[in-house]
């Protein structure tokens, strides 16, 4: 293989290599997260390589944590590696449903990455997994969910967090929950959200489920765009400081006059899925006119969002951004 640009089919290969390092590596999609201590296992065996100063470009900006375990790489941003692929196929979504509020909370669950399995383990037990508007196109035990809490809790810990984030119900974390005659293909953005557009702007939160959700390193996808294309509202269960970097990178607008965004700050990622999920439990109580009056609230933020993607004007702010 070529280490000069390494695509999600290498990452197990990468490891094989003994180098030299090039003096430029382009990286692409989730590179296998980062760890509590900012660590990725690509970059740890590029840096055990001999070779010159080497630039380290990825599509997502690299926390100042992980740079200062990397001192031989210099981190370019490079936008345009998600633009091409991901959003670029989106523009062209110019008429969406009317928002017709049905149900609470959906979410779409593709492969079953840890924090995937995490997240619909506790959407299960919270009573959200709605199996027409939640997916789960994978397996796991019972076990398995407990397994990865006592990974990131204290003893102590997972038996408190055990009560929110561990379904009880082995036919819910055995089955596989999908979109019938569905056929989402994860490389699909455009026909994607023809599929599931319905089903979004149905629901008053579109709970997404970012991928490598449980790493420490904010990774961007296309995902939330369903939510922005839809002019619907839209929280997600992703990397710590995720929502802080749509806001303050991207440029796009929280929904702050009714969601409380303090979980985005916690690092582990047990303690914020739990958080999110109890956040917006108040609103779940709550009648389709009282969700409508709060979609009203956050009206203005929801058509700038909405603008701001299809004027361009996001993918200029990105790529002039320098870090």
């Amino acid at each position: 293989m070529s280490l000069e640009d390494i695509d999600v089919d290498q990452y197990q290969t990468v490891f094989q290599q003994e180098g030299p390092r090039p003096p430029v590596v382009v990286l692409r999609d989730y590179i296998l997260g980062f760890d509590s201590n900012y660590r990725n296992r690509i970059l740890d065996h590029l840096h055990s390589m001999p070779g010159p100063r080497t630039t380290i470009v990825w599509s997502n900006l690299i926390r100042p944590e992980v740079k200062a375990n990397y001192p031989n790489f210099d981190f370019v941003f490079n936008h345009d590696m998600s633009e091409s692929y991901l959003y670029e196929p989106l523009y062209g979504y110019t008429q969406h449903p009317d928002i017709d509020y049905q149900n609470f909370l959906c979410s779409f669950n593709g492969s079953g990455q840890v924090g995937r399995q995490l997240l619909t383990s506790a959407l299960h037990k919270f009573g959200y997994a709605n199996s027409v508007y939640v997916t789960k196109n994978f397996s796991y035990t019972i076990d398995h969910i407990d397994g990865h809490l006592s990974k990131y809790l204290t003893e102590d810990q997972a038996r408190f967090y055990r009560k929110f984030a561990v379904t009880t119900c082995d036919k819910f974390a055995n089955a596989k929950i999908e979109l019938g005659n569905w056929e989402v293909d994860r490389f699909l953005h455009r026909s994607n959200i023809e599929v599931l557009a319905p089903l979004v702007t149905k629901s008053f939160i579109h709970l997404v489920s970012e991928s490598w959700s449980h790493s420490y390193q904010p990774h961007i996808t296309e995902k939330f765009m369903y939510s922005i294309l839809t002019r619907g509202l839209f929280l997600s269960y992703a990397q710590p400081t995720w929502h802080q970097t749509i806001q303050n990178v991207f440029g796009y607008r929280l929904y702050t006059k009714i969601f409380d965004y303090s979980f985005d700050s916690i690092e582990n990622p047990v303690e914020r899925l739990v958080a999110l999920l109890s956040m917006i439990e108040k609103f779940k109580m709550l009648s389709t006119d009282e969700w409508r009056d709060l979609y009203q609230i956050e009206s203005d933020a929801i058509e700038f969002n909405y603008q701001h993607f299809m004027s361009g004007d996001c993918y200029k702010r990105l790529s002039d951004y320098t870090a």
